[in-house]
């Protein structure tokens, strides 16, 4: 049994986050604590041992979600009407992992909801905001990645994956407030369509931004 001790920084709090991982034989054991004593939860249980469970049932997974683990997965709570209420669960992943999971993400979700009884699962990549007004010397510049407008752009593309996003519009209302159309390929209907309105209402939960989104054919300007 050996014991690979990582350190991560969360966009969301100032703790340090370590992973000890057990390897024992082929089935990999992934144990979270914290600085500040939390232990992983039982739905962070669940999420990692359908992990293991979708890993060692096929080559392809077994493959690709080889170094992959879970910072942590987050409860957000929709409704669907007027009295339908359901949980949606937002996992996050490593960002230096995050390419990996999409590549199999279009298989990897459907088989993780059917794991966790039929609960709609999101995955994104875990990213900080840098305030630009912090820093260690006058000449430190934040990156472009770290502001708060890429980091919430980042965000929705996470949401929407597989699908594309072709287009983004801002529309005012008379009484000043705004939201977001986002216009998906309409090539991608079949992939997301199901969980458009859980996406809208997590998004809302994470940067209280109103979006709305529509599938649109692409415009094509030259002929193929």
């Amino acid at each position: 049994c050996a014991k690979l001790t990582v350190f991560f920084f969360f966009n969301d709090t100032a703790t340090t986050e370590i992973y000890t991982e057990q390897i024992v034989g082929s089935v990999r054991c992934v144990q979270e604590t914290a600085i500040k004593g939390r232990e992983a939860t039982q739905i962070e249980n669940e999420v990692g041992k359908a992990l293991r469970e979708i890993e060692n049932a096929s080559a392809e997974f077994r493959d690709g979600l080889k170094n992959v683990v879970v910072n942590r997965v987050r409860e957000v709570e929709i409704t669907r009407g007027d009295k339908d209420r359901k949980k949606c669960l937002l996992v996050y992943v490593p960002f230096p992992v995050l390419n990996n999971v999409q590549n199999l993400q279009r298989k990897l979700q459907p088989e993780l909801e059917k794991k966790l009884k039929n609960q709609t699962v999101l995955i994104v990549g875990s990213r900080r905001i840098m305030s630009k007004w912090i820093k260690a010397n006058r000449s430190q510049k934040r990156p472009r990645s770290r502001t708060l407008t890429s980091v919430y752009d980042a965000l929705l593309d996470d949401l929407i994956h597989p699908a594309s996003v072709i287009g983004r519009r801002i529309r005012y209302r008379t009484d000043g407030s705004s939201f977001q159309k986002i216009y998906v390929d309409a090539n991608d209907r079949d992939l997301i369509e199901h969980r458009v309105e859980a996406i809208q209402q997590v998004y809302k939960a994470l940067t209280t931004r109103n979006i709305v989104i529509e599938f649109k054919a692409e415009t094509l300007f030259h002929k193929a």
